[in-house]
């Protein structure tokens, strides 16, 4: 099986965690913490977004898109409140350099998430941010 390692570091005290991602669809790529420090954001390796529980050692894994291999969405960032997830997508169609900027309003149920609601923000963008729960592009 393929492994990924997510290392956290509280910067308060050094102290470091080790997080081994063993779903082999997932990976470790733009790994991004919640507000709550509950779950990371990755882009995954199979194109889609996955959040992932990690307040325990035992992982569980969320998918929160389904690119079926068309499309590849990367660079989630978490709101303020972690109600939501900023990423971008892009398919074979664009050129590579400008994306579709995409929302979605997740809904938790204990240690896993789903999306309730996704919604376009931009076509043609580099990259969005949060600012003050508030998109800018």
């Amino acid at each position: 099986t393929e492994e990924d390692e997510v290392y956290i570091i509280n910067v308060e005290n050094s102290e470091e965690r080790v997080l081994i991602l063993k779903n082999s669809e997932i990976g470790a790529n733009q790994a991004i913490l919640s507000p709550n420090n509950d779950f990371i954001a990755v882009s995954g390796k199979d194109g889609n977004i996955w959040l992932v529980f990690i307040a325990t050692n035992d992982l569980k894994y969320s998918r929160i898109t389904n690119s079926l291999g068309f499309e590849r969405n990367f660079s989630p960032k978490w709101s303020q409140k972690g109600d939501k997830i900023l990423f971008n997508s892009v398919s074979p169609l664009d050129n590579g350099i400008y994306s579709t900027l995409i929302c979605s309003e997740l809904e938790y149920s204990s240690v896993l998430v789903k999306p309730i609601k996704s919604y376009i923000l931009s076509n043609n963008v580099y990259r969005g941010f949060w600012n003050n729960n508030k998109v800018d592009l």
